[in-house]
């Protein structure tokens, strides 16, 4: 017996994923049989011809993603004019002046030039990002953090909002793209914190809080979870972290929680230290 990793023959499920590994194949004496850990549609190849198991779903799936249900007309738009995050743009230094590493091609991590604030009325620069269902990756949500280039945060309140009443429970901001997760995942819960855990494990993807990190479900397919914990003076990211390794764990998952040494601190001030 043997087994590869490969495209998803669907092709619903591999459009717009760029050197896709999300399948794996698995060859027997008797035939082959795949497994797609996006879309969790499975096949058994027996010369007669595919047999499909939860199949159904996948194009309506993918469909969803790519017209945006789940936001409104307003956020649809804003996601679609968001850039790719450059070295060179404001997005771009201001995660440089965090210690932050770059979103790869492909990430639900982006930036818009000139997003209104609604509370205040302030318009500037963003980071836009999507948030999906961990499970179906549906579009659920857009955060955005009103930025500076010289690595604050603009001064408004609050400088962070999701998109008005969009549902976010049980959502994840894929900060590197499914075809990048084989095996194993770390989770943190904000984007830069991500972003930064990124200098020494990807792929990574951020929950947004803690409350999304306490409930992220276990998924088919990944078989060891690192979640990098925010060490806040209230113990909530501690409590959410451990938690999910528990809830994980129990699933038979191998789980690991790594805690900053210092109270009050996450690992976006590990890595700007």
């Amino acid at each position: 017996m043997s087994t590869r990793r490969g495209a998803c023959p669907i092709d619903a499920c591999t459009e717009g994923h760029r050197r896709d590994t999300a399948a794996i194949f698995t060859q027997t004496d008797s035939g082959t049989v795949w497994y797609c850990h996006r879309c969790q549609s499975s096949a058994w190849l027996d010369g007669s011809g595919p047999v499909y198991s939860n199949i159904d779903r996948v194009a309506e799936i993918n469909t969803r993603r790519k017209v945006g249900e789940g936001l409104s007309d307003y956020f649809a738009g804003l996601w679609r004019d968001s850039r790719p995050i450059t070295d060179d743009s404001i997005a771009g230094r201001y995660l440089c002046a965090r210690a932050c590493t770059m979103p790869p091609d492909g990430s639900d991590v982006r930036w818009h030039p000139r997003v209104k604030h609604t509370p205040s009325g302030y318009e500037g620069a963003a980071l836009i990002a999507l948030v999906t269902c961990a499970k179906t990756n549906a579009p659920m949500s857009i955060h955005r953090t009103w930025i500076k280039s010289d690595g604050n945060k603009a001064r408004i309140e609050p400088a962070k909002m999701y998109a008005g009443d969009h549902p976010i429970a049980g959502g994840v901001i894929r900060v590197y793209p499914d075809d990048t997760v084989t095996t194993g995942l770390a989770l943190a819960e904000g984007i830069e914190t991500a972003l930064s855990v990124a200098h020494v494990h990807t792929p990574v993807w951020a929950t947004g809080d803690a409350g999304n990190l306490r409930r992220f479900p276990v998924l088919d397919g990944i078989e060891c979870l690192t979640i990098y914990a925010d060490n806040d003076a209230s113990g909530t990211g501690v409590d959410a972290a451990h938690a999910c390794a528990e809830m994980w764990s129990h699933a038979g998952r191998e789980v690991y929680v790594v805690t900053p040494p210092n109270v009050g601190t996450d690992w976006c001030d590990v890595a700007a230290a």
